[in-house]
């Protein structure tokens, strides 16, 4: 089973952060490392919150 979608509360803040990074000026290479980075933190988060751990979540690396 792969991870779900952001719920759209959560995708709102992403972008927020997103529209933040670009009026502090940071690089648009960040912005979108950065937004990729804690989108999937966070849909991994709530996988774990609805009790399903998956395997091998520890391992995966955040700087693919």
């Amino acid at each position: 089973m792969g991870i779900p979608p952001l719920p759209p509360e959560l995708q709102s803040e992403v972008v927020n952060l997103a529209l933040w990074m670009k009026r502090e000026g940071y690089s648009p290479a960040t912005i979108k490392d950065r937004t990729k980075t804690v989108r999937r933190l966070a849909q991994q988060l709530g996988t774990l919150l609805d009790g399903e751990l998956s395997e091998g979540l520890g391992s995966q690396s955040v700087y693919n």
